[in-house]
């Protein structure tokens, strides 16, 4: 079902391929196992849904069930990744494009104005090079040091990093797709992910289809730029695992690192304002940069670590009273003596 190689044929074998190919489609998500649900989401084995819906309704005249349900049905039985079906009907290019927009938050899955609606609003052309104009508004405005700082940095520290500040990160319950992902109060809730060869083809191909469908927003890649920030080593891969956020089937650690680590190479992204996550760099950096926050992950990773450590330092606290009041109780008998 692959077309992005050059071939030699007529445009009517072309479209008699096609066709049968929708065939194949239609055929194996109706009757057969899902062994090849993955492979239905790579970019370039997509088939248009204006051939694959006609086809379905003339195959199953008066099917109850609509394409685009059981086609998700089909692929979550093979794809281990939480997805709503959309709320409002809206034309989908292929199924790759229906799967991404059953991952996107709801307020950007159900009828909320695309990437190119706003541009046209903005009266910014929808398919730009942002780096290029970001240099261009970093050069005629003027700006503050801060301003500045935020848009030449758009960084997290990572995950070790983060929880030696006192960040507690941990799996988030109910997620409602693997984007799902909040901070607040020094807690990061990140959706469980199950790591493996599938994810990474998964992920690349959602980035590839955002990066050429000007329609499609980039949460996506925001998501792998975000968690590639979050892994930095090893260490950073066990405390996620520890922390039940990361199911890997891969051999260690560093294979999870470099997969994370190579998923954002040669990709633009968007620029930090219109980032998807960029509440959640701004906050945890705020909360990483207050030394009070460290201090207090200092005290209590160093006396309140164990249930040995919080005996001592009570049994310390206690001596401490009984000392000073035994002090306080000879000082007074010494300044006023009993008559």
């Amino acid at each position: 079902m692959a077309y992005s190689e050059e071939m030699e044929m007529s445009s009517d074998d072309l479209v008699q391929m096609m066709l049968l190919d929708c065939c194949f489609v239609i055929e194996t998500i109706w009757s057969l196992p899902p062994v090849v649900g993955r492979d239905m989401l790579i970019l370039e084995n997509q088939l248009p849904f204006c051939l694959l819906q006609p086809l379905f309704d003339s195959a199953f005249p008066g099917q109850s069930r609509e394409l685009n349900n059981l086609i998700l049905d089909f692929l979550s039985e093979s794809i281990s990744i939480t997805t709503e079906t959309p709320s409002v009907e809206k034309p989908f290019h292929h199924t790759l494009h229906l799967f991404h927009s059953c991952i996107l938050p709801a307020n950007d899955r159900d009828g909320s104005e695309s990437s190119t609606s706003l541009c046209h609003k903005q009266n910014v052309s929808p398919v730009s090079f942002w780096p290029l104009s970001w240099l261009i508004k970093l050069s005629c405005c003027p700006r503050d040091d801060q301003e500045v700082t935020n848009l030449l940095l758009d960084w997290i520290p990572s995950a070790t990093r983060l929880t030696e500040a006192g960040v507690h990160i941990r799996k988030k319950k109910k997620a409602k797709s693997f984007l799902d992902i909040t901070f607040r109060d020094g807690k990061m809730e990140i959706p469980q992910i199950q790591v493996d060869d599938c994810t990474n083809t998964l992920l690349r191909n959602l980035i590839a289809f955002e990066q050429c469908c000007r329609e499609a927003s980039h949460h996506v890649t925001a998501y792998a730029e975000l968690i590639d920030l979050l892994i930095d080593t090893a260490a950073d891969v066990a405390l996620l695992q520890q922390s039940k956020i990361i199911i890997s089937g891969m051999g260690s650690g560093e294979e999870v690192t470099t997969l994370f680590n190579r998923l954002g190479k040669e990709v633009t992204i968007d620029e930090p304002s219109r980032n998807y996550f960029s509440r959640i760099y701004k906050e945890a950096n705020e909360y990483y940069g207050a030394r009070c926050n460290k201090w207090r992950a200092r005290l209590n990773h160093d006396y309140f670590g164990n249930s040995w450590a919080i005996v001592s330092v009570a049994a310390a606290i206690f001596l401490f009273i009984l000392t000073t009041t035994q002090t306080v109780y000879t000082v007074l008998s010494y300044v006023q003596p009993p008559k």
